[in-house]
C-alpha cells in the first residue's frame, strides 16, 4: 500500500486556491490509521505549496494552462500520478511488478 495524503485541507474546491484550513482529523487518529494499513510508503503534500511542485515535475506552459484552466481537476489527477510514481519506484527498487493497482480515499 502507497498513502499519498494532504497535510492540510482546501476547502475552496470552485479555484483550488482558496485560504488554507487546519486538518480534520487529529494526527493521531491518522498516525493509527497508517499503522493499521501498514503502507510501504507515506508521502504528504500541502495545498499551499502544491502548485511549486506541480511545477517541478511537469514544466511548461502546457501544463501552466491546464492548471491555471481547472485548478482543482489538475490538482486531483497530479496527486494520482504522485501516487502512481510512488507504485513505480517500488516496482524500480524491488525489481518486480504488480499485476494490479488500484486507488481509493480513505474517506470514500
Amino acid at each position: 500500500m502507497f498513502v499519498r495524503i494532504a497535510a492540510d485541507d482546501n476547502l475552496n474546491t470552485q479555484t483550488g486556491d482558496g485560504k488554507i484550513w487546519g486538518p480534520k482529523y487529529k494526527q493521531s487518529e491518522l498516525n493509527a490509521t497508517l499503522q493499521v494499513l501498514n503502507p510501504a510508503a507515506v508521502e504528504y503534500f500541502s495545498f499551499a505549496t502544491e502548485t511549486e511542485e506541480m511545477k517541478r515535475h511537469y514544466p511548461g506552459w502546457m501544463h501552466d494552462v491546464y492548471r491555471e484552466y481547472d485548478r482543482r481537476r489538475y490538482s486531483m489527477y497530479f496527486n494520482r500520478c504522485m501516487g502512481y510514481k510512488m507504485v513505480q519506484k517500488y516496482e524500480s527498487d524491488k525489481n518486480m511488478r504488480f499485476d494490479w493497482v488500484v486507488r481509493f480515499r480513505l474517506d470514500a
